[in-house]
């Protein structure tokens, strides 16, 4: 039960990332990031280039970490890593 409760979860935050990566940070590549207002009022003004830049990165990193995050349950105790897996946090 607790395996198909981290698979429902760990499936449902990859939808999510895929969502984040095509949609806010496909429209940053192809420059039509007024398509972020459609969905954030406000999220995106011209001549705000820092400021968009910055919220790409955001979208980018939470996107990996939905991703990436999980594996920390699995990888540390099937590796024999555990120490290392306690001293990097």
């Amino acid at each position: 039960m607790r395996t198909a409760l981290a698979l429902v979860c760990w499936v449902s935050a990859a939808i999510f990332a895929v969502y984040i990566a095509v949609f806010y940070c496909g429209a940053l590549l192809v420059d039509s990031m007024n398509d972020w207002n459609s969905v954030l009022p406000r999220l995106y003004g011209p001549g705000m280039a820092m400021a968009t830049g910055m919220m790409g990165l955001h979208m980018a990193a939470g996107a990996a970490l939905l991703l990436l995050g999980p594996i920390q349950f699995f990888t540390a105790r099937e590796a024999g890593a555990s120490a290392a897996h306690r001293w990097g946090g």
